[in-house]
């Protein structure tokens, strides 16, 4: 039983990063057609700077869920 719940964490994780590496490379590189750093600056009313940094986030939140760096600290927090 244990082994399903494993299973599904680690589907929603991969579904998860997926999502936002989607999000973060449309922002940061303009991939999948996204607006790239310009656009996306330009649609929130926002710096290019702030542009950037929203796109790494995304990608880099993708990264800690793919990988998992988080999951013990979040097994204990909550």
């Amino acid at each position: 039983m244990n082994g399903n719940k494993d299973l599904a964490i680690l589907l929603v994780r991969i579904a998860s990063a997926l999502a936002f590496f989607y999000h973060g490379a449309a922002i940061t590189f303009g991939a999948f057609g996204g607006p790239g750093p310009a656009g996306f600056a330009a649609f929130t009313h926002t710096s290019l700077t702030v542009a950037y940094l929203v796109g790494l986030a995304q990608l880099g939140g993708g990264v800690t869920m793919l990988t998992g760096i988080w999951r013990e600290w979040a097994q204990c927090a909550f």
